[in-house]
């Protein structure tokens, strides 16, 4: 486990460290603070009296599954591009975030298996400045292992 540390922002003194996990063959950095699972896959991170859960999948379905539901809320940003799908809601006073990575697709049985490694996140809108750019480094880390 390797620990970094880097500035939120610009316009911010406050600084994250971050330490890099595996999961199966996936590979990403978390904030340093953040509390994992036995199964290495969910971490928890108390921020101003809250607790926010990241969540990592590695897996390689025999599906693409690219459509978003934002129930009662409304989707702020979505990209669709054939080796990432992201997308953003905001459903009342939270912000749900989630990004797939595509990797190498495999022959297996009758049919294909792309492997996928995502990341999902909710957190309060108040929040936004600090998540912001917290999730953009999560997911410029996250890396297929082999």
């Amino acid at each position: 486990m390797t620990t970094v540390a880097f500035p939120l922002n610009f316009a911010s003194a406050e600084t994250v460290a971050y330490s890099k996990q595996a999961y199966l063959f996936a590979s990403f950095d978390v904030p340093s603070g953040a509390a994992g699972t036995p199964q290495l896959d969910t971490f928890t991170v108390h921020r101003d009296g809250q607790e926010i859960i990241l969540h990592f999948d590695a897996s390689t379905p025999h599906y693409d599954d690219r459509e978003v539901t934002c129930g009662r809320g409304y989707l702020a940003y979505k990209l669709n591009r054939p080796n990432i799908f992201a997308y953003s809601c905001k459903i009342g006073p939270q912000i749900s975030y989630g990004v797939i990575k595509y990797g190498k697709t495999y022959r297996v049985g009758a049919s294909d298996a792309t492997e996928q490694i995502g990341f999902t996140i909710d957190y309060p809108v108040s929040q936004k400045s600090y998540w912001d750019p917290v999730i953009s480094h999560i997911v410029r880390s996250l890396r297929f292992e082999h």
